[in-house]
């Protein structure tokens, strides 16, 4: 075996062609998108949701966006032990029945409710996000695990553009109620369509080794360079995507502005996602993540010199090719050396360091801006990805 390539070795899938196994992938895909759709439509109206409706404060509001991370950084860890046991499909479904039930609970005004949502939501998400990308890299066709990476995080990508406009059109049009009410209904979805995947694909259960542990298994220097390179990301994505809305606002420009440049950006990363992960299996992953560091090295340094439209949606443009490079490229990286009985466990721990690089991000920019302005802000970002570069390069010599 190509050591880029996957067979699905904990797989049950004798009986299945090829052709069904793209198939069954492209539900997942779709799930994928439709569960995350939810999150985005559902994240964009939360806070004047929380604040217009149920009154709550600025800080409020805050805290119950956060609240989201900080229940599945706690409980992901564990997930990770129940995927490496062969309940992936489980856990997805469980995963989306959460998000549903958080749905349900969005659509009553009360902020008890409310919160109570936020926690069921944020053990979906910690439920799901591995899940998804684990059982994708056991289902891969041999030699396009990048591509397949790629498509999914493509999925990401849309519901990212898409989300956000949904949420607030129907809000705007319908009412923060109704739009709820219409998230219940997609929730259900890709249940349906995940219980279908689930009767035909078996994943086979493993049980560890006495005195095995799962951490042995992620003591390799690539998964750690890119768990840690990507919460590099996360504080850089987390910081800017905070505080450039605020800063649009404060010269003038209103937080439309940013939801302008965040729809370039997710929308010009959208096809890329899926070429750079064709060239990460053809090629080798390092190399892409490291084309995707340079381009944002290149973009970010322009928003240091021009951080005001129009000349900012054109750095959007170029961020978002960055990202569809280093999605694919960085995961590929990290999790093709990973044995396939602890690629659950090794997910959750990518995860939860992406995530802490979120919740980091919005309180480093906000101390910096708090002591030095907002023109500290964008001379911070090409720093971070030098560093990056140097950790994967890093990576190379060490292998060596």
């Amino acid at each position: 075996m190509n050591r880029l390539d996957f067979k699905g070795n904990n797989l049950n899938t004798s009986k299945l062609t090829s052709e069904d196994m793209q198939k069954y992938i492209w539900y997942i895909n779709v799930a994928t998108f439709l569960f995350f759709l939810v999150l985005n439509a559902q994240a964009s109206i939360l806070a004047p949701y929380a604040m217009n409706v149920l009154e709550v404060q600025p800080s409020t509001a805050g805290v119950l966006a956060s609240l989201l991370f900080i229940v599945a950084i706690l409980f992901r860890p564990f997930f990770g032990f129940m995927y490496d046991r062969g309940y992936k499909f489980e856990a997805l479904i469980l995963g989306c029945l959460t998000s549903l039930a958080a749905s349900i609970a969005y659509y009553f005004p009360d902020i008890r409710i409310l919160v109570l949502g936020r926690i069921m939501q944020g053990l979906g998400v910690g439920l799901f996000l591995p899940a998804s990308v684990s059982i994708v890299l056991d289902m891969a066709p041999e030699g396009q695990v990048g591509e397949t990476l790629g498509w999914r995080s493509a999925m990401h990508g849309i519901s990212q553009v898409v989300g956000p406009s949904v949420g607030t059109y129907l809000a705007d049009f319908l009412g923060f109620q109704t739009t709820f009410g219409v998230t219940i209904f997609i929730c259900i979805a890709p249940i349906i369509m995940l219980y279908a995947v689930k009767r035909k694909v078996t994943l086979r259960k493993t049980v560890p080794k006495k005195g095995e542990s799962k951490l042995a298994y992620v003591k390799n220097a690539d998964f750690i360079l890119a768990t840690l390179t990507t919460a590099l990301y996360t504080v850089s994505y987390g910081g800017i995507s905070t505080f450039l809305p605020a800063y649009y606002k404060t010269v003038g420009l209103g937080t439309a502005t940013y939801g302008v440049y965040a729809a370039i950006m997710g929308a010009s990363s959208i096809a890329v996602r899926i070429f750079g992960g064709k060239q990460a299996d053809r090629k080798g992953p390092r190399g892409i993540a490291l084309l995707g560091c340079a381009i944002f090295l290149a973009a970010y340094t322009g928003l240091c010199f021009y951080p005001l439209p129009p000349s900012a949606y054109l750095m959007a443009f170029i961020i978002g090719i960055a990202l569809g490079f280093w999605v694919p490229g960085i995961q590929l990286l990290g999790f093709k050396d990973i044995n396939p009985e602890a690629r659950g466990f090794s997910s959750s721990v990518y995860f939860t360091c992406a995530d802490l690089g979120l919740l980091l991000g919005p309180i480093i920019f906000g101390y910096l801006i708090d002591n030095y302005g907002y023109s500290i802000m964008f001379p911070v970002l090409p720093p971070i990805f030098i560093v990056n570069m140097m950790i994967i390069l890093a990576g190379k010599l060490l292998k060596n």
